[in-house]
Parts: structure tokens; C-alpha cells; sequence
């Protein structure tokens, strides 16, 4: 039994409410491995976030609804562009597969992905020289990883639309 006063290898503190506290290396090195176990789980939420960046795209199940339309290769940018904004989706990515194709990847206000594949397709010399301009395309989208073909039909649709407004003009009101 300890006297009044006499040091019981705890420190000294006088706030209310507090417990005595431990003195020594032991002591000491428990607080740096729970203080360090700590920090280094806060290290690792914070490096490694709560949604990472994918280089990779989304895998999309449907199978797609397609569309074939005449216009002007230099609008088609612009035709999904407006065709995204009024089926409500963002236009995320441009790119070009090859010379005949363009590939557009889309986001739903659902934050479903939607993929739009638009490509030239080889007609005769015969059709180009009737049309001057205008050249045939074939429209691919899938929306959603498992399809949603009603929205797939709207956003074709649209893209068909704005291309033949576009078609052999050099501007169009949208409509």
C-alpha cells in the first residue's frame, strides 16, 4: 500500500475527470503504435481515396440499337454533341477509332455509361457524286450496362435528326 503523496509511477495530473497516466518507455511506445496505426490508416484512406480513377471502359451488356442516316462527316460531332444534351447525358470522351469511325462515350443523369459508334460506310462513287457532300453512316449506341433500349432509340433518333438538319448546310438551328 502506497502513502499519501508517494509517486505510483503514474504522472501527476490534476484536471477533473482525468485518469492517471501511465509514465516510461512502455508507456510511451504504446502511444506511438496506437498514434502510428492511426496515422498510417488515415495515409491510406487518404492515398487511396474513395473512388479511383479507371483508364479502362465500362462494360456495357446490351446489345445496342442501331440507326443508318446520310449527312456530312464534319457534323458528326457536333450531332451527338446536341443528341447527348437533349436524351440528358454528358459527353465524356471523343476519340477516333480510325479514318471511318468516331466513338463517343456518354453519361447518363443516372450516371449510367453510353457508348455512340458512328461509322462511315463505303457507298459508290456513283451515290457520293449524286449528293456532293452527304455521306452514309451507320449509328451504334448502347446505353447502360445492361441496355435500355428506349433510351438507345431516343438518342439515335436525335443524332439522325440533327444530322439531316445539318445535311449539305453549314449551320442549322436547334431544334
Amino acid at each position: 500500500m502506497t502513502r499519501p503523496g508517494e509517486d505510483r509511477g503514474y504522472a501527476r495530473d490534476f484536471r477533473v475527470g482525468s485518469r492517471p497516466r501511465a509514465r516510461g518507455a512502455a508507456a510511451w511506445g504504446v502511444r506511438v503504435l496506437v498514434g502510428g496505426g492511426v496515422g498510417l490508416g488515415l495515409a491510406c484512406v487518404g492515398l487511396g481515396g474513395c473512388a479511383g480513377t479507371s483508364t479502362s471502359s465500362p462494360n456495357l451488356l446490351g446489345s445496342g440499337t442501331s440507326g443508318a442516316t446520310t449527312g456530312d462527316w464534319d457534323d458528326v460531332d457536333n450531332a451527338v454533341f446536341i443528341a447527348a444534351g437533349k436524351s440528358q447525358m454528358a459527353l465524356v470522351e471523343t476519340r477516333s477509332v480510325d479514318e471511318s469511325a468516331r466513338e463517343y462515350d456518354l453519361l447518363t443523369v443516372t450516371d449510367e455509361p453510353a457508348r455512340v459508334l458512328v461509322r462511315r460506310v463505303a457507298a459508290s462513287i456513283w451515290t457520293n457524286v449524286a449528293r456532293q457532300r452527304s455521306e452514309q453512316f451507320e449509328i451504334r449506341v448502347n446505353v447502360g450496362r445492361f441496355g435500355d433500349p428506349p433510351m438507345e432509340r431516343t438518342l439515335v433518333d436525335h443524332i439522325k435528326g440533327r444530322l439531316r438538319d445539318l445535311e449539305g448546310v453549314d449551320f442549322a438551328p436547334v431544334r
